[in-house]
C-alpha cells in the first residue's frame, strides 16, 4: 500500500526544499529574467543560449548545456524556471510510491526530487542515475551536507551502461525521450487524429526519439511485479500514442487513470501530458489507452480585452442577442454583460466595466454552455476580488493583436480547431493545397468564406496541428495573403 504524507504537509515540506536548493518562485516573465541577469555573468548567459540552441539532436551539446546547468550560480537560476513543476510533478509521485526497499530515480538530474523523496520515505533506500557527471556530483554533495542517509547517485549513460537493479519501484519524468520537440507518430492524413498501427513505423520512431533504448533499459532492471511511474513531454499527441503504444507492446498496464498534470512555467501554463502508474502483467488489459487529443474546453474560447476588444464587438456581423445584464458593483461601478450570436456561426460574450474593463470571449455555436460559464466565473471575480479588472485579465484566455486592422474576429490554434472548422455553416473554398512530402507527412491549407458575411483560414498537418482564423468578409485579402504565403514555404512545414 502507498505511504503517503498527511497531504496539508506535502506543498510546504516541498517547498522548503525547493528553497534549500535555492530555487525561487516567479509569476512574471520580466521578475525572472531580471534576476536571471543580475546573478549570471554575460559568459554564463551567453553559452546557456548557445548550448539551448544546439541541443536538440546533438547529444554532445545536450550533455553539456546540462552540465553547465549543474554550476552553482547557473543551477538556482535555471531551475527555478521549473519551481512550479517540481511542486506538481513530486506531490503526484510521492503519492504512488510504495514501502518498497529500492525505487530508481531515472535520469534525476542534480537530485532536486530525488532527494525529496528520500526525506519523505527515510525507510526507502532510492537511487538516482544521470548521463550529467556534473549533476551526480552536485547530487551527491547535496545529500551528504544534510545527512540524506537513505540515497545513493551515480552516473549512467543509456545505452552504453548497464543499469543497476533491480528495483521495486522506477520513477521518470522528463527522461525518456531524447528529443524534446519530435512530433513522435503521424496521424494517417491531416484529416484525423488517427495513427495506423504499423509495427515497422512504430520501432523506427522509438529509436528515433530515444525511448526505445531507454525503456528496455528499464524493463530489465524491474524486479517481478514492480510500478513503473513515468510523466514525459508527451502533451503533443503524437508523442503521447506513441509512448504509450511502446509501454503497451512491453506488457505495461495502468493501475490507476492516467491523470494529465498541469503547472506553471513563470507566467505560461504548461500541460506535458498524463502521469502513468504502470505494472507489466500477462492479463488482459482493464483500462483502455486514450489515442484522441486531450481538449480542455476552455482551449475552445478566443478573447481579446480592452482596445482589441472594442474593436472586435461591434464588427461581429449580425449579432443577434440571447440574453444581457447589467449591474452596480459594490464599488458602484456599472458593469454590462451580453450574450449571443454571430451571423449564426459564432457565439461571444462581452462585458464592459465603466471602461476599466472591456473583453469579449468567442466561440463556435457549440460552445455557448462554456461561454455561460465563462461569464459567470468572471461576474464572481468582480464580485469576490476587490482589485477585479486586474482578476479578469488574468483569467481572459487571449489579448488581440497590437495592430487592431489584424485582430481576428476567431482564432485557435489547438487540435478543438478541427471541430470548429467541421462546423462552420456555408463553406466557400476560394483557394486550396494539400501538399505532401516522400515520407507521407501532409499538409492542408485552405480560405474562403462562411456563413453571410465570415471569411476563414484553415491549416492543418499530420502531427496534430491545426488553425483557424475567421475575419469579417471586408479582410479577406489579409487571409488570402496569409495563404499565399504559407503554401511558397515548404510544404509540410509546420
Amino acid at each position: 500500500m502507498a505511504i503517503q504524507p498527511s497531504s496539508p504537509a506535502l506543498p510546504h515540506s516541498l517547498e522548503e526544499h525547493l528553497a534549500s536548493w535555492g530555487l525561487r518562485s516567479f509569476s512574471t516573465e520580466a521578475d525572472y529574467y531580471a534576476w536571471q541577469q543580475e546573478v549570471l555573468t554575460r559568459e554564463e548567459l551567453v553559452r546557456l543560449h548557445d548550448l539551448a540552441g544546439d541541443r536538440q539532436g546533438n547529444p554532445a551539446a545536450d550533455l553539456a548545456f546540462y552540465d553547465l546547468a549543474a554550476s552553482p550560480s547557473v543551477l538556482p537560476v535555471l531551475y527555478s524556471e521549473r519551481y512550479h513543476y517540481y511542486l506538481e510533478v513530486g506531490s503526484a509521485v510521492a503519492a504512488h510510491l510504495s514501502s518498497g526497499q529500492g525505487v530508481l530515480d531515472f535520469g534525476c538530474g542534480v537530485g532536486i526530487l530525488t532527494t525529496w523523496y528520500a526525506k519523505l520515505f527515510p525507510e526507502v533506500t532510492f537511487t538516482g542515475i544521470d548521463r550529467s557527471s556534473q549533476s551526480i556530483a552536485v547530487a551527491l554533495r547535496h545529500a551528504q551536507t544534510r545527512g540524506i542517509k537513505n540515497v545513493h547517485f551515480s552516473c549512467v549513460a543509456i545505452p552504453d551502461d548497464e543499469l543497476p537493479g533491480p528495483f521495486d519501484c522506477i520513477v521518470s519524468t522528463h527522461a525518456l525521450f531524447q528529443s524534446e520537440t519530435d512530433p513522435g507518430l503521424p496521424s494517417q492524413t491531416w484529416q484525423t487524429f488517427e495513427r495506423a498501427r504499423d509495427v515497422q513505423v512504430q520501432e523506427v520512431v522509438e529509436k528515433r526519439t530515444g525511448i526505445k533504448d531507454r525503456l528496455d533499459s528499464l524493463l530489465r532492471s524491474l524486479s517481478s511485479g514492480a510500478t513503473l511511474i513515468l510523466f514525459e513531454k508527451s502533451g503533443h499527441l503524437g508523442r503521447r500514442v506513441l509512448l504509450q503504444r511502446a509501454l503497451a507492446a512491453r506488457g505495461f498496464q495502468t493501475l490507476v487513470d492516467p491523470r494529465v498534470l498541469s503547472y506553471q512555467s513563470i507566467d505560461q501554463m504548461v500541460q506535458d501530458g498524463p502521469l502513468y502508474v504502470l505494472r507489466r502483467t500477462s492479463r488482459r488489459p482493464t483500462r483502455v489507452w486514450v489515442e484522441e487529443p486531450e481538449v480542455n474546453p476552455d482551449q475552445r474560447l478566443y478573447g481579446c480585452t480592452g482596445a482589441s476588444a472594442e474593436w472586435v464587438w461591434p464588427r461581429l456581423p449580425n449579432r443577434r442577442v440571447k440574453w444581457k445584464q447589467s449591474w452596480e458593483a459594490a464599488n458602484r461601478e456599472k458593469i454590462y454583460l451580453e450574450c449571443g450570436e454571430a451571423d449564426g456561426a459564432l457565439t461571444y460574450g462581452y462585458m464592459n466595466a465603466e471602461c476599466r474593463f472591456r473583453g469579449v470571449v468567442i466561440g463556435s455555436l457549440s460552445d455557448e454552455p462554456f461561454i455561460d460559464r465563462f461569464l459567470d466565473k468572471a461576474m464572481g471575480n468582480c464580485e469576490r476580488d476587490p482589485d477585479w479588472s486586474t482578476a479578469l485579465v488574468r483569467i481572459w484566455p487571449k489579448t488581440g493583436e497590437e495592430d487592431l486592422t489584424q485582430t481576428p474576429l476567431y482564432e485557435n490554434h489547438t487540435p478543438a480547431a478541427q471541430e470548429v472548422w467541421q462546423q462552420l455553416s456555408g463553406r466557400k473554398v476560394y483557394q486550396q493545397e494539400t501538399a505532401e512530402e516522400p515520407d507521407g507527412r501532409q499538409r492542408h491549407i485552405e480560405f474562403g468564406t462562411c456563413a453571410r458575411e465570415l471569411a476563414y483560414l484553415y491549416w492543418a498537418n499530420t502531427f496534430d496541428q491545426r488553425q483557424i482564423v475567421i475575419m469579417d468578409q471586408l479582410r479577406v485579402h489579409i487571409l488570402e495573403e496569409y495563404f499565399l504565403e504559407s503554401v511558397k514555404g515548404n510544404p509540410a512545414d509546420g
